[in-house]
């Protein structure tokens, strides 16, 4: 329960209107999509295109804070 609560505090942007979390690399999205299945939290992750920050993973928190 404590852990949830910690990473729940990683979330500080918003994307779609759900808190969430951007990573540069591929790598880094999957160790925290583990987290956050051993956690059982809810997540959706999009991938991002721009032309000045390039590729970016987006992991959005979709379920509803407690």
């Amino acid at each position: 329960m404590q852990l949830q609560s910690a990473i729940r505090t990683l979330f500080k942007d918003t994307f779609d209107g759900f808190p969430s979390i951007r990573f540069a690399s591929a790598s880094e999205t999957v160790a925290f999509e583990a987290q956050l299945r051993q956690e059982k939290l809810s997540y959706q992750t999009k991938i991002t295109k721009n032309r000045k920050r390039g590729v970016s993973f987006v992991v959005m928190l979709v379920e509803k804070a407690a």
